[in-house]
């Protein structure tokens, strides 16, 4: 009987070793395919995948076109400062000119007058004058750049007269006889003449 049972699970055995060996084929046979599957080596595994990448490209690449188009507007937009306040004068101005002034040699202005040719005499009176190579003024200070009301209003170096061969393109602070502080460009100026040429800001 000892015999005859031994035999009978022989067949068992063997059964369940070729069935095990079976299932563990079918498993590597999994992990294989696994291991080759669309998701994990990164490759579109059906066309469904393919259109939506396709779609997300689109859209990414309609942003950058919307991006750069607004970036370009940006750049081409006027500065509100520069366009408001171009044509506009300066706060508190009282009078300027609209074209360079010409003085020739003893001649002066008022920097007060309210006439076309600002009360320009050859008389040698006013409280802006030239003559003998010199610019005469209350309160002079040259600048190299040019000041606004606050440098003027501030200036501490003053002179009653500058010699003009040095003033070319330079500007000038000073006062008039009524204490309004003025600012005078020199755009041009010739020795020889003698001629100097003046552009003039009042302020109030």
């Amino acid at each position: 009987m000892a015999e005859g049972s031994s035999d009978s699970k022989t067949p068992i055995v063997v059964a369940l070793i070729a069935t095990s060996g079976t299932v563990l084929a079918a498993v590597i046979g999994l992990f294989s395919g696994a291991l080759e599957a669309p998701g994990l080596t990164g490759q579109p595994g059906s066309s469904d995948l393919q259109h939506t990448v396709q779609a997300l490209e689109d859209k990414v690449s309609r942003l950058e076109q919307r991006n750069r188009e607004l970036e370009n507007q940006l750049t081409e937009a006027p500065e509100p400062s520069t366009v408001a306040n171009s044509s506009e004068p300066e706060a508190g101005v009282a009078r300027e000119t609209e074209a360079p002034i010409r003085l020739s040699n003893y001649s002066c202005i008022d920097l007060d007058s309210k006439a076309p040719d600002w009360d320009a005499n050859d008389d040698f009176s006013g409280d802006l004058c030239f003559g003998s190579g010199l610019v005469e003024a209350e309160n002079i200070t040259v600048f190299d750049e040019e000041p606004d009301l606050a440098d003027c209003t501030a200036r501490t170096q003053i002179e009653d007269s500058v010699k003009s061969e040095s003033l070319l393109d330079k500007f000038l602070c000073l006062d008039s006889s009524t204490g309004r502080t003025a600012r005078v460009h020199v755009p041009d100026l010739d020795a020889s003449a003698p001629t100097i040429d003046l552009e003039i800001v009042v302020w109030e």
